[in-house]
């Protein structure tokens, strides 16, 4: 349901979201976002994880403990997808995050990247076959 922007300016318009019934939702053109964007932030507070669907943010505490191993599992590496891995023990220097995508898939054309600095955010996106670094 489209409504006339408040803005006065040709060709903007309002969705409201209550009434867009969809798994996704897709914008050609140009898109002004008002407010805030909540994404979902998991923590991971164990020595492996897998990442999930609905996975954005991966809040790393598991470090303060020991090192970490996170799988990217083949259905998770469709093209566009965007997330995050931040080292929120602290410790990545000494206990190292490392990523691996499964099916023979790349990141940035190597078997796995290390997070290995302590405090480190890395960043990722598909590009429908293997991971690329952001």
């Amino acid at each position: 349901m489209k409504t006339p922007s408040p803005y006065n300016s040709p060709g903007l318009s309002e969705v409201n979201a209550e009434a867009v019934n969809a798994e996704t939702f897709e914008v050609s053109g140009e898109m002004d976002c008002q407010g805030q964007q909540r994404v979902n932030v998991t923590e991971v507070d164990a020595a492996n994880y897998s990442l999930l669907q609905d996975d954005y943010i991966l809040h790393v505490t598991y470090t303060s403990t020991g090192a970490v191993a996170i799988l990217v599992p083949e259905a998770q590496c469709i093209a566009r997808r965007v997330f995050y891995i931040k080292d929120a023990g602290r410790n990545a220097a000494t206990n190292h995050i490392t990523v691996t995508v499964e099916g023979g898939r790349t990141i940035d054309g190597k078997t796995q990247y290390i997070l290995d600095t302590d405090n480190e955010l890395a960043g990722f996106y598909c590009d429908g076959v293997n991971l690329n670094l952001l």
